[in-house]
């Protein structure tokens, strides 16, 4: 294929439907609460969690900071529980690129290897062709194209999608 990446065929087939899946989040409410901070008053303050769905909140808020360190808070508890190469670890491993990423660190090369050993982590568990896996890879093809690596990230896109297709 040849052109420019089109990311909005890549986010109508990969990220709206992830968007839904339980496990990986709740259907998108809308832009980041920090968006409308200047209309709606300060942006409150959560009480401390540390499952998944209450990190997916501090990013859908833009709180990434939180997200990030309670993200590492769970994966270390998760290493320990369910192994470090377990799908619970992926799925944690997840939330933390995409905090590291939305939080302004998509050039820190721990963001990428993150979001690269969750892909790994999935690949191993679950096949090269889960809807999972294309979830992790969708979130290191967008740290490539955040760094610039527009044609290793356009790869990743691809491949992506055509999990997400079949």
């Amino acid at each position: 294929m040849t052109g420019p990446i089109d990311l909005a065929r890549i986010s109508a087939i990969i990220v709206a439907p992830i968007l839904t899946i339980p496990f990986v989040g709740g259907a998108w409410p809308g832009p980041p609460a920090a968006i409308h901070a200047s209309v709606a008053g300060p942006i409150p303050v959560r009480e401390e969690t540390t499952d998944l769905a209450g990190i997916q909140g501090l990013i859908r808020d833009g709180q990434y900071a939180d997200a990030e360190a309670l993200s590492r808070r769970l994966l270390s508890e998760t290493e320990v529980q369910q192994g470090a190469r377990s799908l619970q670890a992926a799925a944690v491993l997840d939330l933390l690129s995409e905090s590291l990423r939305r939080g302004g660190k998509a050039n820190n090369p721990e963001t990428l290897e993150t979001a690269e050993r969750a892909v790994a982590i999935k690949e191993k568990l679950l096949g090269g062709d889960d809807a999972e896996v294309a979830v992790s890879l969708h979130n290191v093809a967008t740290t490539l194209y955040q760094r610039g690596e527009h044609g290793r990230a356009r790869l990743l896109f691809e491949r992506a999608l055509r999990i997400r297709e079949n």
